[in-house]
């Protein structure tokens, strides 16, 4: 996959781990009755990198890139559009299957309190970068509100958070 562009390399990722998140939902709602809790740990998911990072060969960053280093590239609006509609589906059959299931998701940023979704050397401007932080936090949000979960995120209390967990699945028996 190395000679693949950078944007199709990230959707194999999400691809990747929203089957194995939707695989893992089915086998747990076989082992029991009664509600089931997941606790995925995870930074979110993009549905578009940034045009800066959108290299046409993942393997040779920057080479052909014209939008690399330059902080006011933004995507196209169609494109961002159509790509975070392709997001909200996936999502919305990893949370159906869920609730079919019975199973609570419970996402962990483990980044605690973030501040940039990219590296600063990457030259993604902030006001670009905040929405895409935004935009990956609100994937995990959205998966534990569809879900009857919590989203622990943007804090640096992860302690507290997990013993909401404890708390919250305790209390559903």
């Amino acid at each position: 996959y190395a000679n693949y562009p950078a944007q199709t390399i990230e959707e194999i990722r999400n691809q990747v781990s929203l089957s194995a998140i939707r695989s893992l939902i089915v086998h747990m709602g076989s082992l029991k009755e009664g509600r089931k809790s997941l606790i995925l740990v995870s930074e979110g998911y993009s549905a578009l990198l940034p045009p800066q990072l959108s290299d046409p060969i993942a393997s040779s960053p920057g080479l052909f890139n014209p939008n690399r280093g330059n902080p006011n590239a933004a995507n196209d609006p169609t494109q961002q559009f159509f790509s975070s509609v392709d997001m909200q589906s996936d999502l919305r059959e990893i949370y159906s299957n869920a609730n079919h299931y019975n199973v609570s998701i419970y996402c962990v940023d483990p980044r605690g309190l973030a501040n940039f979704e990219y590296d600063i050397n990457e030259g993604v401007g902030l006001s670009i970068d905040h929405d895409y932080l935004n935009a990956s936090i609100d994937t995990l949000r959205v998966l534990s509100d569809q879900t009857d979960g919590r989203a622990i995120v943007n804090r640096n209390d992860i302690e507290g958070g997990m013993k909401q967990i404890v708390k919250d699945s305790s209390a559903y028996y």
